[in-house]
């Protein structure tokens, strides 16, 4: 039987913060408009599989546009690019540290 779970990451120019969540209590920090932008993605291993919600600040986007790309005045798709490669690069990390483990699958 495959057991689901989900983590939320918030992220912003000050940290990060990581908490265990259920789907109802993301949207109401999406509101809260700390954290524009999210993305959400998939990590499987065993029987297990874990939604990972990355949120993010304008201001964490904006400084990550401004060192990575050069972009100091990036629009809003410009920083839900951003948010998108992030998130790549932080799940693509765990699933590799997973499978260095041989746990993911």
């Amino acid at each position: 039987m495959l057991k689901k779970s989900s983590l939320l990451l918030c992220i912003d120019h000050l940290g990060t913060e990581a908490f265990e969540v259920d789907k109802d209590q993301i949207g109401s920090i999406l509101k809260s408009n700390i954290y524009k932008y999210a993305s959400k993605m998939n990590i499987s291993y065993g029987q297990n599989l874990i939604s990972v919600h990355l949120l993010f600040s304008s201001m964490f986007l904006r400084l990550c546009c401004s060192a990575l790309i050069f972009e100091d005045e990036p629009c809003d798709d410009t920083l839900r690019d951003m948010g998108n490669e992030i998130s790549n690069m932080i799940v693509g990390q765990a699933k590799t540290a997973l499978s260095n483990k041989n746990i993911a699958h």
